[in-house]
């Protein structure tokens, strides 16, 4: 009966390594283990990055964000320490519960990899509002509004955020006091309404011709606008120029 031939564990160790026993007498080298990476690790790091991403994103001079808890989904296999390198998302800047975000980050191997996030963000920019009730057609100045923060909630931003680009400006329609105020609440001064009067002028060389009319529609400086002469009830157009001058050839 044969008998197993039983093997010094120094001897199994470096058969199993294909090291020959030469080599008994040498040590190892040590192995570093990499620390393993966990989601808790990246909570501080992505919510700084996220509030500077998003407050960029906004692309509105005063904007601040709030990231609140980051939930992280960390793929297996990233060790650390690890860097932030770049923080992507999809769609507009926006507050909401759950909003989802990637981040990429350099792991201790030096491997970019993708992490996949979500966060619970507060988007505050600063929106111009209508401090009292103006009437449609009132020319808006400096006391009339007031700059707010206020919660960036929608997909999309169509509201003034400077007191410079209402003041000076024409309210379209009544605007009452405490609403926040759209980019098309207001217009040029120099704009034209259907209804306004007009003076409709026509050259030809030295001979200059004018006339009273009235707008059919309304337009900007520099566009074409449709006018009717109130004294023959002729309809012409012309470009309009500041002061509600129609320009017909």
């Amino acid at each position: 009966m044969r008998r197993a031939l039983r093997l010094p564990p120094s001897l199994l160790l470096f058969a199993a390594l294909g090291l020959p026993p030469a080599h008994a007498g040498t040590p190892l080298p040590e192995v570093v283990p990499q620390p393993a990476f966990s989601a808790s690790g990246l909570s501080d790091a992505a919510r700084a990055a996220l509030q500077d991403f998003l407050a960029e994103q906004a692309g509105v001079p005063g904007a601040e964000a709030f990231v609140g808890d980051v939930r992280a989904a960390v793929p297996a296999g990233i060790t650390g320490p690890v860097q932030i390198v770049r923080v992507a998302a999809e769609g507009m800047a926006r507050s909401g519960r759950g909003v989802p975000f990637a981040l990429f980050v350099r792991d201790g191997r030096g491997d970019v990899r993708e992490v996949r996030a979500t966060a619970d963000v507060s988007l505050l920019v600063p929106v111009v509002v209508s401090a009292r009730n103006m009437p449609a057609g009132a020319v808006i100045e400096a006391g009339d509004i007031v700059v707010r923060k206020r919660e960036l909630a929608s997909g999309s931003d169509d509201f003034l955020h400077q007191e410079s680009a209402a003041v000076g400006k024409r309210a379209r329609w009544q605007l009452s006091g405490g609403v926040p105020v759209r980019r098309d609440y207001v217009e040029d001064p120099d704009a034209l309404r259907r209804g306004d009067p007009v003076l409709i002028v026509a050259e030809s060389g030295p001979i200059r011709i004018t006339g009273k009319g009235i707008s059919l529609q309304g337009g900007r400086v520099g566009e074409t606008v449709l006018v009717r002469n109130v004294s023959s009830g002729r309809e012409l157009s012309g470009r309009l120029q500041a002061g509600g001058v129609v320009r017909v050839d």
